[in-house]
């Protein structure tokens, strides 16, 4: 018969406060668990839209990268 142990949860820790301890390994049965990492679902929002609306989108987008560039490079008066 198979005995299925308790899980046991250790957080490895460096300091109390510090920003590495949400991305330090944690030991959860003698193993070690990474966390995982986090998908960006933006991109992927572009496949949801109609079609007409994709040039209309990229227009903008590239409209306003545009005028950031120019108030970047703009002459100094």
């Amino acid at each position: 018969m198979t005995t299925v142990e308790p899980r046991r949860d250790i957080t490895v820790s460096l300091s109390p406060g510090d920003d590495a301890v949400a991305t330090a390994p944690r030991i959860v049965n003698g193993l070690t668990v990474r966390p995982r990492k986090k998908v960006n679902l933006w991109p992927y929002g572009f496949l949801l839209l109609p079609d007409f609306a994709v040039p209309l989108v990229i227009a903008g987008l590239g409209m306003r990268r545009l005028l950031r560039y120019l108030e970047a490079n703009r002459p100094k008066s």
